[in-house]
């Protein structure tokens, strides 16, 4: 479970450090990294997914998506996306992620440009607004960022309606079947 405040850090958001996961191998020999499942609880969120070409932790970014969330929204965290989530509410964010016992974050990709490709102030008149790292944009050409609400994701970003709920998880009903591919990417993942 995260709690976050609704504050902000200077003119930013609050967020949690943006992070990718470790990596794991397929039967086949092939590499996917660890995914996460977060379900929003209570609270307004936006989660940052940014995606570097050929799939690693560095080089250039070849897509940033921004996920708006609310309570009840469920989104997996595909292999090979770094994510940040942001409070942009005026009451605390409440989130569960359902993650591998065996997963290990790595934040240093992030940390060393600090932060994702994107940032998400406060403007000027008060508003959200998502401005440029121009860590990024030293190192190239930055992709502009796609939002979206939860529910209009590519479906390889969503749980879907039969996922189970942090709450069903917890209260072990038998449904974790349904989620093995948290431990084993390429069951629904294909790359």
């Amino acid at each position: 479970i995260t709690i976050m405040p609704p504050q902000m850090l200077g003119d930013e958001y609050i967020k949690t450090s943006g992070h990718f996961h470790a990596p794991v191998k397929s039967p086949e020999g092939e590499i996917y990294t660890y995914l996460d499942i977060y379900e929003v609880l209570q609270g307004k969120a936006v989660v940052l997914l940014q995606h570097h070409q050929g799939g690693g932790t560095s080089g250039p970014v070849d897509e940033v998506i921004a996920v708006h969330a609310k309570a009840g929204d469920k989104i997996v965290i595909p292999p090979n996306y770094a994510h940040v989530l942001i409070n942009v509410g005026d009451t605390d964010l409440i989130t569960a992620d359902l993650a591998s016992r065996d997963n290990k974050s790595i934040y240093d990709a992030i940390e060393v440009n600090n932060g994702a490709a994107y940032y998400l102030i406060k403007n000027e008149d008060g508003k959200p607004e998502f401005v440029l790292n121009e860590k990024y944009a030293a190192e190239g050409k930055v992709p502009s960022l796609i939002e979206c609400e939860a529910s209009d994701l590519p479906s390889r970003f969503l749980l879907g309606g039969d996922g189970p709920s942090y709450a069903e998880v917890m209260a072990g009903k038998d449904c974790l079947s349904s989620i093995s591919f948290i431990n084993q990417p390429w069951q629904r993942f294909d790359y």
